[in-house]
């Protein structure tokens, strides 16, 4: 063959070789006869793989079916596993791995941390450890909670006067001109604290997000009004089966024929349900509202609705269809519990458990007159979200939400309502549940630089960032208006791919108030919550803080790195080195959201300010 080959009697210098299939004749071991070593780069055995499993010095990695790191059994014949150069696959798991209770789950294994969800999380054999240690019912505020969570006393996503929800996901096949994603937000967002209630549009020329970024959500709303086509409904199917096997909540909002989204991928295998007997048209007695203007447009946490009952209840009759209980449920996909009219004819709602998460289907999508129509999605939306638990020291049982120990005056919280109960060093509670005497600015300078004292601020109202709202009360016991409240939504349009955004909050936006101090006081204290943008985790992005007549006198400082450990409302108790004089005085909070990086809304709440002489 040429000056590759010659015929002798003999081999003769480089003409030595009788076989050929020599994949790199420059190495010496490189052969088809050598034995694939996973120490070099380098194709060993001439194959046409390079590593391939069994290769010498390999490495047996055992099955991790949910990609969460570890693996089912304790390794052995018990155990899947192949031995590769580095992990193949979901051959990913190393052998001190292992003991993966739920391998279907990436919300279930060794290193996680439990949550108050009826589940076994950390594999130690255990459901709902630290949720309820005193046993008195209520779940620790300090851990996450869904409705499946073993304290039965505690106010649970979905039931009424629960509060301090998740981050929600509105995920909308519709063209970008549709008003119902919007309106959906609206609906879902009234009257209760959601970290978030966000909208994407996943249509053609969008990207999915993926399922890891689908996590930073606690539940996600499919939502289309027939005016567009997702953009692969097969590879949406799969993230959103993982995302709820995971622990996440979705709603399946409009689920009839003409319109919705129609199951594929594996989320389709698990089962889905359509229509029920008779079908479902578009009839004006069971539909719902897509046009009532209920609360806000933002994203973040300020909802404006003032209505005392938003939550379904037993006896609520919605035309032919009665309200029965939310808390019948089934592994099985049968006709909701919430809602059946006499016959059972139509399917309005079905749910099911897949995982850890849970499935709702909401068979309605048009316009009605009756508003009680929009409980349904409401009530839907806040039962799959996880929310917080409501003790406040769930070491000692005495404290709980309406504790019957609280005895006022002994610097003790036993009714978790946020404060001591004490009337004589204090002086009483003020709600701001209005915003009257506020005024809002936008400024360069922050907290630490110096406080607006100049000229006159924007009056606050119902159209600017700061705003008096309107929410269940912290103690789960009533309805009340309180908190002024912050609350940006600077998201991007709802067609931009995740997470190309790039936020331009780099202002202070303050809002302030003057009170008079009819006595000398050494103590303040009030609630708040912060809520920073999931998406941003350094100290120079979103940032909310609290002065008092200067920049000097600091009330509460919080960023990304600093925020609560868990739960919702935080209570800050201030002490004086010196009195402050009576007379009056001046709050001024501070927000400041992103540093041009990705944000998709962010907010603070301050409520419940006194002062206290002691």
């Amino acid at each position: 063959n040429g000056a590759n080959t010659q015929c002798l009697c003999e081999p003769l210098g480089q003409f030595s070789a009788a076989k050929g299939g020599d994949c790199d004749d420059k190495n010496m071991d490189v052969s088809p006869n050598a034995v694939e070593n996973c120490s070099t780069p380098n194709d060993d055995n001439c194959n046409g793989s390079t590593n391939e499993k069994d290769a010498k010095t390999c490495t047996e990695y055992y099955l991790d079916a949910d990609q969460d790191g570890f693996y089912a059994g304790g390794g052995g014949s018990s155990s899947q596993s192949e031995c590769w150069c580095a992990p193949s696959g979901k051959f990913s798991a190393e052998a001190k791995y292992g003991a993966d209770c739920n391998d279907s789950s990436f919300g279930v294994a060794p290193n996680h941390a439990e949550s108050c969800d009826g589940h076994d999380n950390n594999c130690d054999g255990n459901v709902d450890e630290k949720c309820d240690d005193d046993t008195d019912g209520f779940c620790d505020a300090t851990m996450p909670m869904t409705s499946g969570a073993s304290c039965k006393y505690s106010a649970k996503p979905g039931s009424y006067g629960a509060a301090d929800l998740g981050r929600v996901l509105i995920l909308a096949g519709a063209d970008a001109s549709s008003s119902l994603p919007g309106t959906l937000r609206t609906i879902i967002n009234k009257d209760f604290v959601f970290e978030g209630v966000d909208i994407r549009y996943a249509t053609a020329g969008t990207t999915l997000p993926s399922p890891q970024q689908l996590r930073r959500w606690s539940t996600i709303v499919l939502v289309n009004d027939g005016s567009a086509t997702y953009a692969s409904p097969t590879a949406l199917g799969d993230a959103l089966h993982t995302f709820v096997q995971d622990g996440g909540g979705l709603l399946l909002f409009g689920l009839y024929p003409k319109t919705g989204y129609v199951p594929s991928g594996s989320l389709a295998s698990a089962g889905m349900p359509f229509a029920g007997p008779g079908g479902l048209t578009n009839s004006s007695a069971l539909a719902l509202s897509t046009s009532a203007a209920y609360g806000p447009s933002g994203s973040a946490l300020c909802s404006d609705g003032d209505y005392p009952e938003t939550l379904l209840k037993m006896g609520d009759n919605l035309g032919a269809v009665t309200f029965v209980s939310g808390e019948a449920l089934s592994s099985q996909w049968l006709p909701h519990a919430w809602v059946a009219d006499g016959n059972s004819n139509w399917n309005l709602l079905s749910s099911r458990n897949l995982g850890l998460g849970r499935i709702v289907f909401v068979n309605m999508l048009s316009t009605n007159s009756n508003p009680l129509m929009n409980l349904i999605p409401r009530t839907a939306t806040r039962w799959l979200t996880r929310g917080w638990g409501t003790d406040c020291d769930d070491s000692n049982a005495m404290y709980a939400p309406g504790s019957k120990y609280d005895t006022g005056c002994n610097g003790k919280d036993e009714d978790c309502s946020g404060f001591d109960s004490c009337t004589t060093t204090c002086t009483a509670i003020d709600d701001l549940d209005s915003a009257s005497g506020w005024e809002e600015f936008i400024v360069d300078a922050g907290p630490d630089t110096s406080v607006p004292n100049v000229g006159s601020g924007t009056p606050i109202g119902a159209s600017t960032l700061w705003k008096a709202t309107s929410w269940a009360d912290a103690n789960i016991s009533s309805f009340k208006k309180f908190g002024m409240c912050y609350g940006l939504a600077d998201e991007p349009p709802a067609t931009t791919n995740l997470p190309s955004y790039p936020d331009s909050g780099t202002k202070w936006h303050v809002a302030r108030k003057s009170f008079t101090a009819s006595s000398s006081f050494m103590r303040v204290d009030f609630r708040y919550r912060y809520l920073p943008d999931p998406y941003e985790s350094a100290p120079t992005m979103d940032q909310f803080a609290i002065r008092m007549d200067s920049n000097s006198l600091k009330l509460l400082d919080k960023s990304p790195v600093n925020k609560p450990p868990g739960g919702g409302w935080q209570t800050q108790v201030v002490n004086f080195v010196t009195s402050l004089a009576p007379g009056q005085h001046t709050i001024y909070l501070f927000f400041k959201t992103g540093d041009g990086q990705y944000n998709v809304g962010a907010g603070a709440v301050f409520d419940q300010f006194r002062t206290c002489a002691q």
